[in-house]
């Protein structure tokens, strides 16, 4: 049997050898009058019973030591804790918590109406007592919650029912307005496309008698109406006339023919008798002059010309070879296809070249005797 030793002078209990069991019909009271009741080992503290004005608390002293509550059959886990913390107290834990089983829940609210538990290998199971589980992120306008048959997510403060079960290939997620989602063939509104694989003919297409129109910066750059027409109310495109008088020409020379009068001139590219390109690309150019006073005896040939800043466009005539005498008038015409850079300029030019003089005259100011017109076409 072992020894007992009352120490009072170092107010102490030491038992020679064994355990010291402490088995009594009522309480065991340890009271330190307002101080620390401290438990150690080997002349370690290893735990602090503590009470301030405010908090129980329970201290685990060494560093980097786990607390753990185990059961009375050797170690394993225990099937019952209850941390009863009163007054609405608050139970601060700063480290890991571990729950080492497969299985366990964690239950929230008075009458435990809100479970947490954890499915082996799969994930965590969120239940309630009969209603609508609720994960909520931020507050309740956004949220994650299943009422038992589909998944339904807040966003915004707008709760969208998911559909239950998956549509077809290539089907996409509609709206009926009031957060209620479901699978409808992508064909099935106003506006349908055609061909979902590389090597397949596609398909962009309005399926009623409506046109269709393409906007660039909140503009109608290109509409297709119901019967198929095509117009690009924004494609550069311009008609100009001749205006004012322009009598003998200089001879030997090029003159810029002058175009006062715009019929239209979409884009406004035009300005000071001359074409600027708004973009990179290739432009139907095509001038009509209606010459007056041609020397026929002096004139070796007379030109037409659309001059670009890339190169010029000219139709030679041999005034000679085309009259006997001297015309009254004579029209001169030039079309071309222009490669155009953007910022490049196109004006139309009129020569006479020989021994002549200088009198030929731009006929008459009427809108089909001389014109100029273009339009970006590629």
């Amino acid at each position: 049997m072992a020894n007992i030793e009352l120490d009072g002078a170092n107010k102490k209990i030491k038992v020679d050898s064994g355990d010291l069991t402490l088995d009594v019909p009522g309480d065991i009271i340890l009271d330190a009058d307002g101080a620390n009741v401290t438990f150690k080992d080997g002349g370690t503290s290893v735990l602090d019973l503590s009470n301030s004005s405010t908090d129980a608390v329970l201290t685990v002293s060494t560093q980097d030591k786990d607390l753990i509550i185990k059961g009375d059959d050797g170690g394993s886990a225990i099937t019952a804790a209850t941390f009863d913390m009163s007054d609405a107290g608050t139970l601060i834990l700063n480290h890991d918590l571990e729950l080492g089983i497969d299985g366990p829940i964690i239950k929230f609210g008075a009458d435990n109406e809100i479970a947490l538990t954890h499915v082996a290998d799969t994930g965590l199971l969120l239940q309630d007592s009969g209603g609508t589980p609720t994960l909520q992120l931020h507050d309740s306008n956004e949220s994650i919650a299943s009422d038992g048959s589909k998944v339904i997510i807040t966003s915004g403060g707008t709760a969208f029912s998911l559909p239950t079960s998956d549509g077809s290939n290539g089907q996409v997620l509609a709206t009926n307005g009031s957060g209620v989602l479901s699978f409808t063939s992508a064909s099935g509104g106003d506006l349908s496309f055609g061909g979902d694989t590389f090597g397949e003919n596609k398909t962009i297409g309005a399926n009623d008698a409506y046109s269709l129109t393409l906007e660039t910066n909140n503009a109608a750059a290109m509409v297709i109406s119901a019967a198929g027409e095509i117009t690009k109310p924004l494609q550069p495109c311009f008609s100009v006339t001749h205006s004012v008088s322009q009598a003998n020409l200089t001879e030997e020379q090029q003159n810029t023919i002058t175009f006062g009068n715009e019929i239209f001139d979409i884009n406004g590219d035009f300005a000071s008798n001359t074409f600027t390109a708004p973009v990179t690309g290739k432009y139907l150019l095509t001038a009509k002059l209606s010459m007056a006073q041609i020397d026929h005896d002096a004139t070796y040939y007379s030109n037409i010309t659309i001059n670009t800043s890339n190169r010029n466009y000219k139709n030679a005539y041999s005034v000679r070879d085309f009259f006997e005498a001297q015309p009254e008038f004579f029209v001169f015409t030039c079309t071309c296809i222009a490669d155009m850079d953007a910022s490049d300029t196109a004006v139309v030019e009129f020569g006479t070249y020989g021994p002549g003089a200088s009198q030929e005259d731009v006929y008459g100011t009427s809108a089909d005797a001389t014109q100029f017109m273009g339009q970006l076409i590629s």
